[in-house]
């Protein structure tokens, strides 16, 4: 896209934090193997490769995004 101009004050971007979840950065996520294994050819050897057994790419993302932000409701 070339020319792309954004008048002044015709966009807002808001930061919202995700409450009652804690954020894993990703650092951590990579040295605990979170997504991704650290040898290469071991990929399936991550937590989420283990547990991914999705069937749809919705419950892939909504399954990354639980082990991104881990809910901390303590009352389950």
């Amino acid at each position: 896209m070339e020319n792309f101009y954004i008048a002044r004050k015709s966009l807002k971007v808001d930061y919202q934090v995700a409450e009652k979840s804690t954020i894993i950065d990703p650092a951590t996520a990579e040295h605990i193997e979170l997504l991704a294994s650290l040898e290469p050819r071991k990929s399936k050897h991550s937590l989420f490769g283990i547990l991914n057994k999705c069937s749809s790419s919705t419950g892939v993302r909504l399954l990354r995004s639980n082990l991104y932000q881990p809910p901390i409701d303590q009352t389950v």
